[in-house]
């Protein structure tokens, strides 16, 4: 809870100051953490399915255009395609589930939970889903006798990708929903 949120009340038993919390402007937070965290769910759900299916239609194009027939490269489209399909599954029932908390501080802040554990366990996906992807491209890139040097490109960009992905799986995600969960916290102990 932040300073501002919190009115001083004198109290009058023990001849002290005691602090109290403007539930109104608490309930407000609340609300503007759920708004906020369903639009960064729906965006990167929307980003990752356009990102993917666009991908997989270039490579896919690609293959078919220059008769490649390069094996990794169609599975790597395969790949593409049915993890943006998995996440518009996923949207699917996200969306599913969204009326089943109640109108209230609690059942609000219960929402923007659930919405923060959704887009962490997103991010954590991502994360398992560019290995995969990362080894097909470097297989792909190996059968066409590319150089070493552009093998190596690919692997450092692999560690950089997976470094970068834990980074903002540890410190933003994980951080947003343990705020939350602190602010509940805090709601439940008075």
């Amino acid at each position: 809870m932040e300073f501002e949120d919190m009115q001083k009340i004198w109290n009058a038993d023990s001849q002290q100051f005691a602090y109290a919390i403007d539930e109104d402007a608490m309930y407000q937070r609340i609300l503007a953490k759920k708004k906020g965290s369903k639009r960064t769910v729906n965006k990167m759900e929307w980003f990752l399915m356009a990102v993917n299916v666009l991908a997989g239609a270039v490579i896919l194009g690609k293959n078919i255009l220059k008769d490649l027939h390069n094996p990794y490269l169609y599975a790597m489209t395969g790949l593409l395609i049915v993890a943006s399909g998995y996440i518009f599954w996923r949207r699917k029932q996200r969306l599913a589930g969204e009326n089943h908390f109640d109108r209230s501080i609690t059942g609000d802040l219960d929402h923007a939970i659930r919405n923060a554990q959704y887009r962490e366990r997103l991010s954590l996906s991502a994360f398992f889903y560019a290995t995969p992807l990362f080894a097909l491209i470097f297989w792909s890139a190996y059968k066409d006798n590319e150089s070493t040097i552009f093998l190596v490109g690919i692997a450092l960009l692999f560690v950089v990708t997976i470094v970068l992905s834990i980074f903002e799986h540890r410190f933003i995600h994980m951080r947003y929903r343990k705020r939350l969960e602190k602010m509940k916290k805090m709601l439940e102990n008075g």
